[in-house]
């Protein structure tokens, strides 16, 4: 009998523990597939949508990344109209919902914490308990389209543990504020998630909080 696929889509802070998941399920002989790319061209994402349709099991890590994250929105988006057997992986508590399925928030959940011996028995029983895929749908559902990925890019260099000089600080101000009519709405959630970072100079946190006040909608 093949061995099952597991697709895991989670958020770019979530590499590490999406590898880890992915190593304890191949052990136990599932093949499990992780693509950790943030971006990407239209082969690159039409190879992604077809994982995700040839998996037999779609594994969200649901986290505040997995939720803002337009690549794993549709992730989701594709795998629920497709059917698909869900699992979730939590590593911490979901801050908030709102921004995910009513199926994603009801699906059954493995607690993954802390990459244990323990957290992998009780992952891979759960695999193993879920019931087969349904066929696929006929006819089968579009893809969602790729994102722009402008926003995601931002938000990787904004989330990144490098630690950012004041000529970065300035560019990453500089693109966020270039941003176009269709991405402008992500500038507040940029801005703010920016001035986060515990290595901002001062300079820069004027400049944040002089945007934000000009800004509507932040």
């Amino acid at each position: 009998m093949p061995s099952r696929i597991v697709f895991i889509s989670c958020g770019p802070r979530q590499h590490e523990s999406a590898r880890a998941v992915a190593r304890d399920l191949e052990v136990a002989r599932y093949r499990a597939v992780v693509d950790t790319r943030l971006s990407g061209d239209e082969q690159w994402w039409r190879q992604r949508q077809e994982q995700i349709r040839d998996c037999d099991v779609f594994m969200p890590v649901l986290t505040r990344d997995f939720a803002e994250s337009e690549i794993c929105r549709r992730d989701a988006v594709h795998a629920l109209a497709l059917g698909k057997v869900l699992v979730a992986i939590r590593i911490a508590p979901l801050a908030a919902t709102n921004d995910l399925a009513p199926e994603l928030v009801g699906a059954p959940w493995i607690d993954y914490r802390e990459d244990t011996r323990e957290s992998a028995i009780r992952l891979v029983t759960a695999v193993n308990a879920l019931p087969d895929p349904p066929p696929l749908p006929d006819p089968a559902p579009v893809p969602p389209h790729i994102p722009p990925f402008v926003v995601a890019r931002i938000r990787s260099r904004i989330d990144s543990l490098v630690a950012l000089g004041q000529k970065e600080q300035l560019d990453l101000l500089a693109r966020i504020r270039a941003l176009d009519d269709g991405e402008r709405a992500a500038i507040p959630e940029l801005l703010v998630r920016l001035r986060t970072r515990p290595d901002l100079l001062d300079p820069t946190v004027v400049e944040i909080d002089r945007i934000l006040a000009e800004e509507p909608g932040a």
